[in-house]
């Protein structure tokens, strides 16, 4: 009976395999918050759009807006200003974080690959061994019929 293949550093090949999902995990999560905090930039930005726009179309009507509205207006765009500059802020920063992970996933996908072309060289290997082994086995005994036939 032959024996089957085994690798010696399967373990290790499975533990690499493990990171590479669990970075993979991490980049899907990352990209999902990249994406919650564009939306929230964008809506920050139609919401000052919307009251800019609201503020010139009471002006363009000649609608007497009070001093006190002027300025709650404008603080609030300033407000909103400054909600969208920390908004890119962290926008710019998730965006990192996933080319971060990015990279880290591409790292351990190599380190993957690498152990696995280990394996399957070392599997090319064993099974050309064996089949040489098996070869001269059937040498053997294809010699052994002979000499049997002969006496």
């Amino acid at each position: 009976m032959t024996k089957m293949f085994k690798f010696p550093l399967q373990q290790v090949a499975d533990l690499r395999e493990s990171i590479q999902h669990a970075k993979s995990i991490d980049l899907k999560k990352s990209r999902v918050q990249l994406e919650s905090e564009e939306r929230k930039l964008y809506r920050l930005d139609e919401r000052k759009r919307v009251v800019v726009e609201d503020s010139r179309d009471a002006g363009n009507y000649r609608e007497r807006l009070s001093l006190f509205d002027l300025q709650v207006s404008s603080d609030y765009i300033q407000q909103l200003n400054q909600q969208i500059v920390n908004q890119a802020e962290y926008v710019r920063k998730s965006n990192e974080l996933v080319e971060r992970r990015r990279e880290e996933l591409v790292e351990a996908t190599k380190d993957r690959k690498i152990l696995e072309q280990l394996r399957n060289r070392r599997k090319t290997e064993y099974l050309k061994k064996l089949q040489k082994t098996e070869l001269f086995k059937e040498g053997e005994v294809a010699l052994q019929i002979i000499r049997n036939k002969k006496s």
